[in-house]
């Protein structure tokens, strides 16, 4: 999994995290294929899980400190995303993971101190002679540089997506609903305005959708919709222009009936 040498881990940027990193339970080592981590986030607000691959030369340990200060540039450089636990619950996820060493990581809001980061570490090895199938899918999704790929139209209730990154970047897919009286102008012109104390709350309500797939990767996962209006956003900003994703154009509408 590693090179012979061993690179030092960037130094984390001053930030609200700093709580322990707690483990969570699961395997040590699965194959490579479909896996199905039975994702849920059963709290009220979404919180921030990922499915990564640690890049050749970084160590566990390396990793596991600098996920101290959340969810950094510093940390993203260590990895490729793989796939992300969805926003809203219940919700089934599988990812199609590559041998390597993976990290399942979820950054959770505590009450009582700063956000705790929780984590496990994964081997990923090479595909036995009886590998997971592909589980079935009704909605096919792709991904590119900046666009959604898929029907405007969708029936409601429990459906399964399957979403493949065709693109050359990182993208992103949470579900959403604008607030009363808002449009996705608004929306764009909050990823566009300053970030700092005193910024409105978001104008959407995030109730499904799965988070960074690195180009190339794939993921399925459940949604279940009631009928009404809908908007997919990309958030991910773009490395040359700086602009999120959504502003170049990656924005769906989508009906539910």
């Amino acid at each position: 999994v590693f090179s012979s040498r061993t690179r030092s881990p960037p130094r984390p940027n001053p930030s609200p995290y700093g709580a322990p990193v707690r483990s969570l339970p699961g395997p040590d080592t699965v194959a490579a294929g479909w896996l199905n981590p039975r994702a849920k986030n059963l709290k009220p607000r979404p919180s921030c899980g990922l499915s990564v691959r640690l890049h050749d030369g970084f160590t566990p340990s390396a990793f596991a400190e600098a996920i101290r200060a959340g969810p950094t540039p510093q940390v993203q450089a260590m990895v490729s995303f793989e796939g992300s636990i969805p926003f809203a619950a219940p919700a089934e996820l599988y990812l199609r993971a590559r041998p390597g060493l993976h990290a399942f990581v979820c950054f959770v809001q505590s009450a009582s101190g700063p956000p705790a980061a929780k984590l496990k570490m994964v081997t990923v090895t090479s595909a036995t002679d009886k590998p997971v199938a592909e589980p079935r899918s009704e909605i096919a999704v792709t991904w590119s540089d900046f666009v959604f790929e898929f029907p405007s139209e969708i029936r409601s209730g429990p459906r399964t997506v399957k979403v493949v990154n065709a693109g050359q970047q990182i993208h992103e897919m949470p579900i959403v609903t604008l607030a009363p009286g808002k449009t996705t102008a608004d929306v764009l012109a909050l990823l566009s305005a300053p970030r700092g104390p005193g910024q409105p709350p978001p104008p959407f309500e995030t109730v499904g959708g799965i988070g960074p797939i690195a180009p190339g990767g794939a993921a399925i996962f459940t949604l279940d919709l009631k009928p009404g209006t809908y908007y997919a956003f990309c958030f991910i900003l773009d490395p040359g222009t700086r602009t999120a994703h959504a502003g170049l154009g990656m924005v769906k509408e989508i009906t539910v009936r």
